[in-house]
Parts: C-alpha cells; structure tokens; sequence
C-alpha cells in the first residue's frame, strides 16, 4: 500500500514497483497480525508512507558520481544517482514534494568474446506529490508516481549466447487523490481514488527458429509480446472515536483490466547427437482482452478496556466478479502488559486471510495451445501426429485461496536499554490455484489437458527471535535469527 492505495502490479499482484527511499517517510511490514483494513494477501503488508514539503525549501542529491570498474576494460559500473526537492508552493496551505531514483546495471560474461559479452539496464523514477490544506479540517492531497525500465539483451549467459536474448521493457504510472475529512469530535472521513496503468514489452532480437541443446540455446526466443493492464480503485473510510472504541469501517472498489498480444513462433530440442527429439508449435488466437471487478468491506473496532489490554476486532468481506466466491473474514488479536511490569508485553491474532485472484493465470485459458510433436532417433521420423495441450477453467467451481494464520509473540525490555522480541508465526492456506492435468495416463490424442482447481494446499510455520539497541537515537544495533519452514503441494507453475 502507497499512502493507503494498492500498488501491485493489477495483472500478477506482485511488488514491482520502484520507489525512492529518500521519498519514503515510514515502512510498516506486517506479516503475522494486520487487521481487516488491510486488503486480500495471506503473505502480509507493506505499508509505504511517503514524504511531504513543508514550509522551507529542501534539495538534496545522493550518488551522483558513477564508479568505474577495469573489468575486460574499463567500463561504468552500477550506478544509483537520487535527487529530492521539497518546500511550499504556498507557505501554510500547499506544498510540494518530489523524489527521483535511478539505477543502471551492468551485466559481463567474462567467458563470451568481446563485443557479444555484456548487457546493461535502466531503471528510473519519480514521485511527485501536492498537498492543500483547504481548511483546518480539509486536507487534499495528490501523487504521481511513475517507473521505468529498459533491459536491452535480457537473458545472456555463458549457455544463452546474444542472439537468443529479448529486449525487455515496462513502464507503470500510479495516480492518485485522496480528500480527508474531519467533522469533529475526533472522528475522520476519507475519500479516494487511484488509476494504476502498466504495460510490459518484450521482444527478440529475430524469428529464427529457437533451439534447445545440451550446450545452451541457439536462435531466437520464441515469444514476442505486448501486455497491458490496469486499475482503478475507488476507496473510503470512515474513523470514529467513541470513549474506550476505535471504530473503523471502510469500502474498497477495484476495476482491472488486461489486454495480451503474443506472436510466438516454433522452439526445437535436440538431444546430444544432436537430432531433433520434440518440437512445439502454437496455435488459436493471439489476442486476449480479460477483466475483473473486486469489492470490498470491512467492519473493525479497536477497545482498551483496560490501560494495559488492547483488543482489536474486525470482519471484512471480499467479492470478486470472476470467482464469485465471497469469503468472509473475521480478525482477532489482543496486546496485553501484566500490571506492575510495564516493560513486558505479550501479543497474539488469529485471523482468516483470503489471496487476491492473479488475472494473468485467470486468463491462461483465453491464450493459444501448443502443438508438440515427437520424433524417433533420426530426429526426422515422426512418433504421432501433433498433441495439444488446452487450459480450461470453470468460474463457477472456482473459491478465493484463504488462509488461517495464527501468530504470538513476546517483548521485553531488557538492562542496559536492550529489546528482546520472540515471535512465532502459523499459516495454513487451502484452496489454493493451481492447474492440474485432468489425463491420468497417456492419451494418443492430448499432450495434457490443464483445469485450474483449488487444489494447492500450503504450510508455513516460523520463529524470530530479535534483540536490539539504539544508542543516542541515531544509531541502532539489531540482532535476529529466524528458523522456518514452507510446505506445498504444488510449486511449479505449469
């Protein structure tokens, strides 16, 4: 979450996204106990608060001379120039904020020839923010945040020689705009929106046919696409403060879309006396248009009953247009302090957990087949006639992934100003995606024939422990050791 707003890539739901630390305010990493606000994801949050002006102008730049390395010549290294400005538009009431990153890579295989040898990549981006403050009680804010990145012969290695690398490219831009409220009495209305747009480029540096040997690959990759995708989220939330309770409740809209144009052409493998064993063709349309709406609800209250105990409760709702499947999720978790031991804190959460849908895989079945044909050991002579793989999914058998976790930990502050914390973390997550091949055995007409189920079950169980110091409020001393361990039934992505 950026300032509150979801910033996973729409079409995979992952972090890509490249921000300035010099922009950044506070990180806030949860991975056991986050409370029903928080949106769909069993793994945790990242909660990224960033910085605004204020009312006296501040630049900055870091990292703006480049090493150079002597390294088969010399050559510029990896370079991470920042820059930062900050101050009033209008002292008082609008300010201004903005943070600039960049970071360039240089790749060298020392075992390829000179001029085929090395690759290099960019990655830049900006975050600008606004900020009026209409009145005492109104407060509007505004950002930008766009990122960049060009990997020009993406893939060499000592096995992938240049010819079979893809020039890869992405770029993302987030807009977003939040109206905050205050009506009185402590309590805050929040109002927001925000448009994410991502596209993703890659391409090979021909058609030629690609080939898998016992050396390495050979040729041209055999994939050249275009992706686009898109959210736009509509959120609002409203805090009441009521003596002892915090009261909270909130609504989340989410509309994503994703547009796919793919050319592939055929790949080869070739066994060691180098004849052909399989080759893989494709078929069916090259185009695919997918999209998707989400919703959201949430109900918390926070209640300190006691100076010592704080419990916190919630319940949130998630439905989504594809799965159709709307699992509700009820959050516990409590923090206590034993009376006359104020330096001593015990915690725990229980709470249910559903995975937001990737629509990358929701989509596999809208994409094109393969062909795969067998040779004999003439590599010329054909075995059978093409197989096809297809993936089938049906919406309406389809449930979110939810996951139980369980989580407790332990604090106490120790002499001499030193932190011990002990925590341990239980997920168990059911219902998982996954594509299962519905052919038990050899079928002399399919290669395999692909459903998604919800058939992945996953285990996870941890133990941190974690000492720390902080000396003269600046400096900070950190100890932590964690033993872990992850179990699933399905890992590889088909």
């Amino acid at each position: 979450l950026l300032d509150g707003f979801n910033i996973t890539d729409p079409l995979t739901g992952r972090f890509d996204t490249r921000l300035s630390i010099d922009g950044v305010r506070a990180i806030e990493v949860d991975s056991g106990r986050y409370s029903a606000d928080t949106g769909k994801g069993s793994a945790g949050a990242v909660r990224i608060r960033t910085l605004m002006g204020d009312d006296r102008w501040r630049p900055a730049a870091t990292n703006f001379i480049p090493g150079i390395e002597n390294r088969k010549g010399f050559l510029l290294a990896n370079w991470t120039p920042r820059a930062t400005l900050a101050g009033p538009l209008r002292r008082g009431r609008l300010w201004l904020s903005a943070a600039a990153d960049a970071r360039y890579d240089l790749h060298v295989v020392d075992d390829l020839p000179a001029g085929q040898d090395r690759t290099s990549s960019w990655r830049t981006s900006n975050l600008l923010r606004l900020q009026a403050n209409l009145t005492p009680a109104h407060i509007l804010t505004a950002s930008w945040l766009w990122g960049d990145w060009r990997a020009p012969r993406n893939g060499l290695s000592l096995l992938d020689p240049l010819e079979t690398t893809v020039d890869r490219a992405s770029r993302q831009n987030f807009l977003s705009v939040k109206d905050q409220l205050y009506p009185g009495r402590g309590a805050l209305l929040e109002l927001g929106y925000a448009a994410t747009r991502a596209f993703a480029r890659e391409s090979p540096q021909g058609r030629d046919l690609y080939v898998f040997t016992p050396e390495g690959r050979r040729g041209n990759y055999f994939l050249d696409a275009r992706r686009r995708s898109s959210r736009d989220q509509w959120l609002a939330n409203l805090f009441v403060p009521l003596r002892t309770h915090q009261l909270q409740a909130g609504l989340d809209l989410d509309r994503l879309t994703y547009y796919q144009k793919a050319d592939r052409h055929p790949y080869e493998f070739y066994r060691a006396d180098l004849t052909r064993s399989r080759r893989v063709d494709f078929s069916g349309p090259n185009v695919l248009h997918r999209h998707n709406f989400e919703a959201s609800f949430y109900l918390q209250d926070r209640w300190k009953p006691l100076p010592s105990l704080l419990v916190e409760a919630g319940l949130r709702a998630d439905w989504d247009q594809i799965v159709r499947h709307t699992p509700l999720s009820p959050r516990l978790s409590l923090s206590f302090s034993p009376p006359g031991h104020d330096n001593t804190k015990f915690a725990a959460g229980f709470g249910l957990f559903p995975d937001a849908p990737n629509l990358r895989v929701l989509s596999r079945h809208l994409d094109q087949y393969t062909l795969a044909r067998y040779y004999g050991d003439d590599g010329e002579t054909l075995r059978s006639s093409p197989l096809p793989t297809y993936y089938h999914l049906d919406d309406r058998n389809l449930r979110l992934p939810v996951y139980r976790n369980l989580s407790m930990g332990f604090e106490q502050l120790l002499p001499a100003g030193f932190h011990a914390r002990v925590e341990y973390l239980r997920k168990r997550g059911r219902d998982g995606f996954t594509f299962v091949n519905t052919l038990t055995a050899p079928h002399p007409e399919f290669e395999a024939l692909y459903e998604l189920r919800n058939a992945r079950r996953d285990l996870y169980d941890s133990l941190e422990v974690t000492v720390r110091k902080t000396f003269r409020r600046q400096s900070q001393f950190l100890a932590s050791y964690t033993r872990s361990r992850a179990l699933s039934n399905a890992v590889v992505d088909v």
